[in-house]
């Protein structure tokens, strides 16, 4: 089902069955001036939510057909996620 977002910070992917490793990397950071501890106070394992966000994506994912799995990671490098 298409839905609409708005413009991403930075790259966008567009993914379809079969991709290669490399074409679904991409690497940003986040932040923004919205605290999220005023939105949740703590995330589903009752950690507290820190730091701040932006309403703007840093990414979008487009998945150009349905893909039979996947899989996503972040490498945080040590840093808060």
């Amino acid at each position: 089902m298409p839905v609409l977002s708005q413009t991403a910070n930075f790259a966008s992917l567009n993914l379809s069955p079969g991709f290669s490793p490399s074409q679904g990397e991409v690497s940003g950071h986040t932040g923004g001036a919205y605290s999220l501890s005023s939105i949740a106070n703590s995330d589903r394992n009752n950690d507290p939510c820190i730091g701040f966000g932006d309403p703007t994506p840093d990414h979008l994912m487009v998945l150009e057909a349905d893909l039979p799995s996947l899989t996503i990671g972040v490498n945080t490098e040590g840093k808060d996620t």
